[in-house]
């Protein structure tokens, strides 16, 4: 039987058979084009983006549909914002919200049936592997398995300069046992604590990009422990 998790939600715990509609689509990178009077064909201009995908599942319920489609429908109807969706044991997941359901369709006999659900999914395929922490007390190599630039969650332990590649964070002393630097969202914090007073960044945003990325620790920086978030389009 397959299985999908949706956040804590698992399709087995309400006897459902799943069966995926579109789930490796991908979009198309977004691309608009001007016309300009005088010249033949289109100027493209990039808008560097990716918009969200539409992946669907059809759920089957054989036994005790009613109650079991209720549970269901009332848990997914409960999400608020994206969640985590996992198709099996892959090794990669998606990122998506609720978008649409379809109203069930039951058998003649009331006890069996199957409905519809839609998820707007970030253009993301999210690695599982890069949701490991990496721990590093030194300068190092991080490589970077896919072609796509990933934008990692880095926990600093100290204070001073961290170089990622051509960019540099200068974070000033504080009080905190460390500092969470989130570059995908730009956000500094300590748990509950603000710390963007503290950051400031030299250069582009740093990233990884695809390949290997040179991380070079100031004297005042301890360790770093790095959640890369590799994906693939």
């Amino acid at each position: 039987m397959n299985i999908l998790k949706i956040g804590n939600i698992v399709s087995t715990d309400y006897g459902a058979y799943v069966f995926p509609m579109n789930i490796y689509d991908a979009p198309v990178r977004e691309i608009r084009p001007i016309s300009a009077s005088g010249k033949s064909g289109d100027i493209l201009f990039d808008n560097k983006r990716y918009p969200n995908v539409r992946i669907g599942y059809t759920f089957v319920i054989m036994k005790d549909f009613k109650v079991q489609y209720r549970k269901l429908r009332q848990e997914l109807l409960s999400l608020i914002g994206y969640t985590k969706l996992e198709w099996n044991n892959d090794l990669e997941y998606r990122m998506g919200y609720l978008s649409e359901t379809v109203e069930p369709v039951m058998a003649s006999d009331g006890k069996s049936g199957k409905f519809q659900v839609v998820f707007s999914c970030r253009p993301q395929i999210y690695l599982r592997e890069g949701d490991d922490q990496l721990e590093y007390d030194d300068n190092c190599e991080i490589v970077n398995p896919t072609l796509f630039d990933s934008k990692p969650l880095i926990r600093v332990y100290g204070y001073g300069n961290l170089t990622i590649n051509n960019s540099t964070i200068r974070i000033t002393q504080h009080e905190q046992e460390y500092i969470d630097i989130d570059l995908e969202i730009m956000d500094a914090y300590c748990e509950d604590v603000n710390m963007n007073g503290f950051i400031s960044i030299v250069g582009e945003i740093p990233y990884f990009w695809s390949g290997k990325n040179d991380i070079n620790l100031g004297s005042n920086i301890s360790k770093i422990v790095v959640t890369p978030r590799w994906y693939y389009i």
